[in-house]
């Protein structure tokens, strides 16, 4: 399924300026390979080319989540509707996917304050394109 992701919302839980630019909308591909192996692929437009990057959340010795040398993240929340990811290694936000319906979600990534930076918040609205 390809997607696009269009800026619901980004905000502190202060009201502080945003950085919109950090908020652009992305296009991204998931496909399951096989029962346990989920492919998100990222690209740089909404033409389904050349993947830009490729991550594989695989479900191994319990756990669903990804794996590598980056970023990690692994799933601690699942239900009929919703996922949510926690940081593993080399990451700080949280994520979680909701369904709306069958041809949409909303991606809500939630990073932690950091210093003198308050904690944050990213809404994306994802929505299929084509079938």
């Amino acid at each position: 399924m390809f997607v696009r992701a269009k800026k619901f919302s980004c905000a502190s839980p202060r009201g502080a300026a945003l950085l919109l630019a950090a908020c652009k909308p992305f296009f991204e591909r998931y496909r399951f390979e096989n029962d346990s192996t989920l492919a998100v692929e990222s690209f740089d437009d909404e033409r389904p080319g050349k993947a830009t990057e490729t991550t594989r959340f695989e479900l191994r010795d319990g756990e669903f989540g990804n794996s590598g040398e980056g970023a990690r993240w692994v799933a601690a929340a699942l239900d009929a509707n919703s996922v949510t990811f926690e940081p593993v290694a080399k990451a700080r936000n949280s994520f979680r996917w909701q369904r709306e319906s069958a041809d949409s979600w909303t991606a809500t990534l939630d990073y932690p304050a950091q210093g003198e930076k308050p904690a944050s918040r990213r809404v994306y609205h994802m929505e299929r394109m084509g079938k």
